[in-house]
């Protein structure tokens, strides 16, 4: 049986709109796909600058707590080696004997200017050692014998500083406390010879 045109008229249309709708959807679906494509790689481009960016932020500021660390330790190890100086100095004041302690101590007095008689007061572990540097035959007779117009004993005071000596005046004692004379050495030339030392460096 023949179509009658109608029929085949209505046959062509829906023809046509199954081929349009296809094509329609073809075109919307490369639409879509086109897009998902620009977008991810937008978003790769964007995950990829980012991650690169924070990459570089980190790595600095990773440098940045690294050079501050190692500048950091590397003051406090100067400041150390000032400390550990000063350290030996005191060491060595400490263990001054004979003709070297005489000297020390002799070189304390001559900046007082002193007159008249004085005792110096040490405490008793450390009599035997200044005896021995300040005296020769008669109490204190070496270190006498580098003044004119004063005139020292040397006696036991156990109150005395631990290292070093007090000197009994009628006004006021006089303290020469050796781990007090570095302390304000070092704190009037600390600086000073850190800049000696490193300078800029």
């Amino acid at each position: 049986m023949s179509k009658t045109k109608i029929e085949k008229y209505i046959e062509q249309v829906e023809k046509d709109f199954v081929l349009n709708y296809e094509a329609e959807t073809e075109a919307i679906l490369k639409n879509k796909e086109d897009i998902f494509k620009r977008e991810s790689i937008e978003l790769k481009t964007r995950t990829l600058d980012k991650a690169t960016k924070d990459q570089k932020e980190t790595l600095a500021t990773t440098i940045q707590a690294l050079e501050f660390e190692a500048k950091s330790k590397g003051e406090a190890l100067k400041s150390l080696m000032i400390e550990e100086i000063y350290q030996d100095v005191f060491t060595k004041l400490k263990s001054l004997k004979g003709e070297g302690l005489l000297e020390f101590v002799a070189s304390l007095i001559r900046k007082e200017n002193l007159k008249g008689d004085h005792r110096i007061l040490v405490r008793k572990a450390n009599f035997d050692k200044y005896n021995e540097a300040l005296t020769n035959k008669v109490n204190a007779d070496l270190l006498n014998q580098k003044f004119d117009d004063v005139r020292f004993k040397l006696d036991v005071y156990e109150d005395a500083v631990e290292e070093g000596f007090i000197i009994e005046d009628k006004e006021f004692d006089l303290y020469f406390d050796f781990k007090n004379l570095v302390n304000k050495h070092k704190e009037e030339h600390a600086f000073t010879i850190y800049q000696q030392l490193f300078g800029d460096k």
